[in-house]
Order: C-alpha cells, then sequence, then structure tokens
C-alpha cells in the first residue's frame, strides 16, 4: 500500500479536500467526548466557550492520545510544543526570574546557508532512512505472515499425529507457532514406522505400566527309532515258525498268550479250540532271541516318545497361560499346539501298531518342525515381552525416545513446507538485512548531520539580542514599567525589572501571561538548550489571552499571525518572515472572539491548509464542528466560514437542538440579552417591566373553575430575572438558572417574548433558518429601536 493511496483514502474517509499535514486527524475520548474524530489541516482554529472542551483537545494533541499521524511522517523527528496555563506555571514558578532563551535571530548569512544545506540533506536521509524503515517493516511483516502462514499448514498437515501421541506434545498443545518452531529444530526428519512408535508410546507413558513373564520354550529332542522302518521277525524254522511267520502274525500271538494264557487254561483265545500240550514248547521255539530284543527294544522307544510327548502335549494355550502380557497376537501358536497335539497323537496309535505287528513298517509324523515353530513364536512373543519390560523399567527414557521418534517423524512429514519456508525466508531476511543496513547508513548520515547543525546553531545564538527584542515587545505592549536583564553570574536566566530598577516580585495574571507567552514564542524561534534545536515543531496555543489587556492581546494575535505565516510557507511561497518553515502544524483555541478574528485575520479564504471549528457542548456531551460549506458561487467546491462571525445564530441552532431544561434556559438568557439589550438597546430592567408587568395578564391561563394557571408567568420571570444580570456577552461561561419547567414551556414563554415585543419575524426567521448562518437575514424593527440589517450585522 503506497503512502499516496493511504492519503487518498484519509481523504475520502474524512469527506474533505484539504491538504493533509502532519497529523492528519484527532479521535477524542477523553472527559465529555465520545469517539468525536476530527479531520485536521497544517492551520487549524479552535473556537468555543470555557467548559466546552478545548483544553482536552489541546491536551490530546500534545500527549498523542486519539492522534492518528500521517504515514509519510515519522513523529519522532517533531517536537510538540505546547502553550497553556501549565506552561505558564512551569515556566514561571517565580515572578522573579525567567530561564534562559537561545534564539536564532540576526544569524551569519554565511552559517545560515550552511544549516540550509545541511537541512535538506538531512531532511533527504531522513526521507532514506523512513522508506527502508517502512520497507523493512514491510519485509518484516511478511516474513512474519509467512511464518504465521506455513506455522498453520503445519499444524493442519500434523493433525492426526499430534492427536494420536499428545503426550509428546507438551508445551505445543494449544501454539501453532511453538509446534512450529519445534519442527524447525529438528536436527532429523526421520520416517518411523508408527505402528511401533504406537506400541512403544503406549507403554513409555502409561503410568500405570508392568513388567510381565516369559513363555517357557518347548523341549525340542524327540526321540527317533530306526525299528520303525524295519519288519520284526522271528529266524526260527520249526514248522509252527514256519506257520506264523507265514501268517506273520508272530506278535500278534506272542501279544494274545501273554493276554490270555492264563485264564483260556490250554483253550486258544481266539477260535476256542484245543491247544496242543507243547504248545508252549512249539510257541517258545518259534521266537527267536533277535526278535525278542527288538520287540524289547521297540516297546521302550514307544514307552520313551510317549513320555517325551505327553510333556510336550501339557503346554498350555494362550487362555491358559497365566499373568500373560496383554497385546501378544498369540494365534498361529495356539494353532500350532493343537497340530503338535493331533501329530503326536497319531504318532502313539502308529507306535501302538507297530508293537502289535511287529512285522509291519510304520513311518511316524515329523514332531520336531512343529515343537521348533512353536519355539519360534515363543521367541517372538518374548522379544515383544522384553522390549516392553525393557520400557517399563526405563520408562523415563523411553518417555524421551518415543517424543524424538515423533518429532523426527513430524519433520519427515512436513520436510517439503518446511524447505520452502526455509527458502523464502532467506529470501525475506536477505532483503531485510540489506534494508538494514541501508537504515543504518542513512541513520549515521542523520547523527552527523544533526551534530553539524548542532555545531552551526550554537554559532547563532545571540542571547543579548533576544533580551532586547522582548524588552522592546514590551515597551510597544504598553507595559512600559517592566524589562528584562540577565540574572548577573547566571548566564541565560532573565530577571523582570520593574522601572525603579528593583526585581519585580508580583505580577498580575495578565502580565505573567504576557511574559509567558513572549517566552513561548521566542522558544519556537530559537532553542531553550544550549545545544540546539534541530527537530521541525508542532505548535499548540490553548487561550493565549486569559485576563490580558487589549494592548496585550493584539500583540499576541499579531505574534500567532506571524507562526501561521511560517507554517504556511511549507506550502507556497514565503509570508514576510523570512522564509522560515519549522512550524509544520498550529493549532489555535480560544473563547475569546476579539482575539480570535484578530489572530484568524484573512485566513479563512486559505481553504487548502486552513481549518476553522466550533467546540460545542450540548447535554454534558462535547463535539467539535468543522466550518466547512458550499460556496454560493460554486456550490460543487467548498469553503472555510468563521465560527465567530456566526456565534449568534449558533446559539438559536443550540436552542433548536438542546432537550435539557437548565441548559435552555442559558442559552434563551444569551439570546434575549444579545439581541435585546446589546443590539436594540434595551435595559434589562425596564425589558421585565415591559413583560412582565404591561403584559402579565397574557402569561396567565383562567382555568375553567376560575382558578389562575400562573406556570408561564413564573416561567417568564425565570428567565427575564437573569437578564443584565451580569453583562459580559457571548463569550463568557454559563451559569445555571433555578426553577426550570419542563422545556416545552420554556420554549412557548420564549415565543411569546419575542411576540410581545413586535420580533415575531424575526423569531420565525431564525426558527427556520439552516446551517448555513451566513446566509443574510433582516429582522423587522421594533419600537424605536434599531435593528442590525443583515444577520453578520446581528453577529459582530
Amino acid at each position: 500500500m503506497t503512502n499516496s493511496y493511504v492519503q487518498e483514502n484519509w481523504l475520502r474517509e474524512m469527506h474533505v479536500d484539504k491538504y493533509p499535514s502532519e497529523i492528519l486527524s484527532l479521535t477524542l475520548n477523553e472527559a465529555t467526548f465520545h469517539n468525536e474524530t476530527v479531520p485536521l489541516a497544517a492551520v487549524n482554529f479552535f473556537f468555543g466557550n470555557n467548559g466546552t472542551g478545548k483544553t482536552t483537545l489541546a491536551r490530546s494533541l500534545k500527549t498523542g492520545m486519539g492522534v492518528a499521524w500521517n504515514p509519510e511522517r515519522q513523529p519522532d523527528d517533531y517536537t510538540l510544543h505546547l502553550y497553556d496555563r501549565t506552561f505558564v506555571e512551569d515556566n514561571l514558578r517565580s515572578s522573579s526570574q525567567l530561564a534562559g532563551v537561545f534564539t536564532l535571530d540576526e544569524q551569519n548569512i554565511q552559517v545560515e546557508d550552511q544549516i540550509a544545506q545541511a537541512s535538506k540533506e538531512l531532511d533527504e536521509q531522513r526521507t532514506r532512512r523512513n522508506k527502508a524503515k517502512e520497507q523493512r517493516d514491510e519485509k518484516n511483516q511478511s516474513l512474519t505472515t509467512l511464518t504465521e502462514k506455513t506455522a498453520g499448514t503445519c499444524w493442519d498437515k500434523s493433525t492426526d499425529i499430534r492427536t494420536r501421541f499428545p503426550a509428546t506434545q507438551e508445551g505445543k498443545k494449544k501454539s501453532k507457532q511453538r509446534f512450529f518452531d519445534e519442527v524447525l529444530s529438528q536436527q532429523t526428519a526421520k520416517e518411523h514406522d508408527l505402528e511401533d512408535v504406537g506400541k512403544l508410546y503406549s507403554v513409555a507413558f502409561d503410568v500405570e505400566a508392568r513388567t510381565y513373564p516369559r513363555l517357557a520354550a518347548l523341549r525340542d529332542e524327540i526321540p527317533d527309532s530306526d525299528l520303525l522302518g524295519k519288519a520284526i521277525t522271528s529266524s526260527a524254522d520249526t514248522e509252527y515258525a514256519q506257520f506264523v511267520k507265514t501268517l506273520g502274525a508272530l506278535g500278534w500271538i506272542e501279544q494274545g498268550h501273554a493276554a490270555y494264557a492264563t485264564e483260556a487254561r490250554d483253550t486258544c483265545p481266539y477260535c476256542a479250540q484245543k491247544l496242543p500240550e507243547n504248545f508252549e514248547e512249539q510257541l517258545a521255539a518259534s521266537i527267536d532271541d533277535s526278535y525278542r530284543a527288538d520287540v524289547t527294544a521297540l516297546k521302550a522307544f514307544a514307552s520313551d516318545y510317549q513320555a517325551v510327548t505327553s510333556a510336550l502335549l501339557e503346554t498350555p494355550k494362550s487362555h491358559q497361560l497365566a499373568d500373560l502380557k496383554p497385546g501378544l497376537d498369540l494365534a498361529e501358536y495356539d494353532t500350532q499346539l493343537e497340530l503338535l497335539r493331533v501329530t503326536v497323537e497319531a504318532n502313539l496309535k502308529t507306535l501302538d501298531a507297530k508293537i502289535q505287528q511287529p512285522a509291519t513298517i510304520v513311518t511316524l509324523e515329523p514332531v520336531q518342525p512343529v515343537v521348533e515353530k512353536i519355539n519360534r513364536l515363543i521367541g517372538q512373543a518374548n522379544t515383544q515381552i522384553d522390549q516392553h519390560n525393557t520400557v517399563v523399567n526405563n520408562q523415563r527414557s523411553q518417555q524421551q525416545t518415543c517424543i524424538q521418534q515423533v518429532w523426527e517423524h513430524l519433520a519427515f512429514d512436513l520436510d517439503e513446507t518446511v524447505t520452502a519456508y526455509r527458502r523464502d525466508k532467506a529470501t525475506l531476511e536477505s532483503e531485510i538485512a540489506a534494508l538494514d543496513k541501508e537504515k543504518a547508513a542513512a541513520d549515521q548520515r542523520v547523527h552527523e548531520l544533526e551534530l553539524d547543525i548542532e555545531n552551526l546553531t550554537k554559532q547563532t545564538v545571540n542571547t543579548a539580542q533576544t533580551m532586547i527584542t522582548i524588552n522592546k515587545l514590551l515597551h510597544d505592549s504598553g507595559f512600559e514599567g517592566f524589562k528584562l536583564r540577565e540574572k548577573p553570574s547566571t548566564p541565560n536566566v532573565y530577571e523582570v525589572i520593574r522601572a525603579n530598577g528593583e526585581i519585580a516580585d508580583r505580577l498580575s495574571e495578565g502580565e505573567r501571561n504576557f511574559i509567558a507567552f513572549l517566552y513561548f514564542y521566542f522558544h519556537l524561534q530559537g532553542s531553550l538548550t544550549n545545544t540546539g534545536e534541530i527537530k521541525d515543531k508542532i505548535v499548540i496555543i490553548d487561550d493565549p489571552v486569559s485576563s490580558m489587556d487589549t494592548g496585550a492581546l493584539f500583540i499576541v494575535a499579531a505574534l500567532i499571525r506571524e507562526l501561521v505565516n511560517i507554517t504556511l510557507n511549507n506550502w507556497g511561497p514565503p509570508t514576510g518572515t523570512s522564509g522560515r518553515d519549522h512550524i509544520k502544524q498550529i493549532f489555535v483555541l480560544t473563547h475569546n472572539a476579539y482575539f480570535f478574528k484578530e489572530a484568524t485575520y484573512n485566513r479563512v479564504s486559505y481553504y487548502k491548509h486552513v481549518s476553522y471549528y466550533l467546540v460545542r457542548k450540548h447535554n454534558n456531551v462535547s463535539s467539535v464542528l468543522t466550518c466547512v460549506r458550499n460556496r454560493h458561487d460554486a456550490p460543487s467546491l467548498q469553503e472555510n466560514y468563521s465560527p465567530v462571525a456566526n456565534a449568534y445564530a449558533t446559539l438559536w441552532q443550540e436552542y433548536k437542538e438542546v432537550s435539557s431544561s437548565t441548559t435552555l434556559l442559558n442559552v434563551m438568557r444569551r439570546i434575549l440579552e444579545h439581541y435585546f439589550l446589546q443590539l436594540c438597546g434595551h435595559d434589562g430592567a425596564n425589558l421585565r417591566t415591559h413583560i412582565l408587568e404591561d403584559h402579565r395578564d397574557q402569561f396567565i391561563t383562567v382555568n375553567d373553575d376560575g382558578s389562575q394557571d400562573l406556570t408561564d408567568l413564573r416561567q417568564a420571570e425565570s428567565i427575564l430575572a437573569y437578564i443584565n444580570h451580569e453583562m459580559t456577552g457571548l463569550g463568557d461561561d454559563t451559569f445555571y438558572i433555578e426553577h426550570a419547567a419542563d422545556s416545552e414551556t420554556c420554549r412557548r414563554v420564549f415565543h411569546s417574548i419575542f411576540n410581545l415585543m413586535g420580533q415575531e419575524q424575526h423569531y420565525n426567521m431564525m426558527m427556520q433558518q439552516t446551517t448555513d448562518f451566513n446566509a443574510p437575514s433582516k429582522p423587522v424593527g421594533a419600537q424605536q429601536t434599531t435593528i442590525p440589517s443583515t444577520q453578520e450585522e446581528a453577529t459582530q
């Protein structure tokens, strides 16, 4: 946004087309002001009665409260000078001395040229510095915006992870910027398995986490025998042995005999036939020693196999395990245990069949791979248990590990966004550094030029000439009994000396105010310190002519006109004040109509650079009216008008707007005094007699029951009781009136007074008048009184 755009926007917002000066506007919210915004010009004249808020306005300008500066100006480049009652008290605490005054009067032309040349370069360097500062501030704002925007982007992209691992975000849960700073601080951007991180997080940050026992591994040594693949037979060659061998039933017969021989009692347990008497010999002869050995070995193997596998089958399934760590996936473990059971049971049946018929060849299902797989699953589970227990036993350090992994993963996820931010940030920082360097160079040059101007200024200080000038002004203003003299042995301190040579110890308020203003005036021309004044000035003058006589008032008004000329030198050719332009903006506030006219003489036409204002108060609320209207000769253009030239019409405007009875009575009293006493020449006592005695019956209403209603009469008495109470004119403060009836009754009685005095047409004219207070008007004459021919004459 360019400065020219800002100025144009300001002009549109304030509805004015004046040239913007140093302070563009003032928004008042102090005392009786309520959000009152006043557009300002280079030269500003304020008129208002005492108590309307002028002092509040002046002090707000001085303190900067509500002040809107021109964006092309730097407030630090100016000094604000306020003349008010406080200034008088601070600078004339003792009437016997006055602080030293240093001025630039009668400067050496060569030195003045040097100062002018240095001042011109100083302005250029300040402009260069301010421009660099403005551009740097814009770049800084861009950097701030970039950072905030990127932080917001990273915040939005990381929502899932931040929500999933909240304990790792301590101190950054509510602040996007702190979160972003932490992301930027990561040295490593690394992708982690979030499932693993989640497992670590669930234990590391679980205050109730504990350790769990490991699972026991299965015995993995399964017995084996080559007898399973061997047909175990007898080598005997008896007839019976050959018969049994042919049948392949030796084992079956042997087992049957062993099981049933006793109970069968020489009878075959299978066919119930009588056994031969030598059956035992034949059976024994059919079994040789080798067969017996193999069978015995086979049975021993079967017993050993059953013992080992029975132990394996006692391994508990997952639901049978005591104190099992939650979260382990043991479904496959259970599946393999079931497979082990089925395999072992099948093998035991196979072994039993082999024992029944040793001659058969059998093969056992492999158990070793199943056991090994189960042990691998147990090992995997134990690894998880060990990891869990390690985290529990080192919970604090594991929390840090988890936090680090989460932030490394965040840095990995946001790497593209962060990389773009670092690139753009580096570009902006480089530009900011260049602007800082340029500003520093301008600052250095400004400092050098200020020192040069300070040294040159010291050469132009002439306290003797200042004293002579002040004494001359005192003499010309009629204060012939006073002069200033430098205090002996105290440089730059002055004493006020009476005509008899004695030090003045008592000054009237008017004398004090006059001397203080002269002091203020020369302060503006030069400096109050012996180091010189190098900053441009903004001047605020609040009611400078309090208690002064007419001669002093005229001098002060003339000096203020000179200060106004100095201000206007900034906007056009010099106006006869040595071409000086060190005062950039001026504000003059007063309640004295005569002084206001003198100070503002011949400036109403300076529309672009000068503004007039009327400060008012209604119902204890102050407001400021900018005195601007459309020109009669060119309605599309505007012009200034003086509020003092419209004071009488303003009273009528207040009369039409005010609602408070007490305030309304004061306004009516001031209208009656000004019109009938000052302009028409009536005496206050005669006016009251004419109204209240000669026309008494016209204020009395007779009721239906014959009684008299004296309300209007009493109200007329209340209004006229204060007529000529204190003949001080329009500019005085108001005072309160007792017996204030309702506003409707007040206005009715007020209207009646004009009727009874033959001024009905004047009353109607003023009530119908618009805010164009300078429009001509011709009141009708009354009795033998001379009436002003125009409204403007009525207000002079």
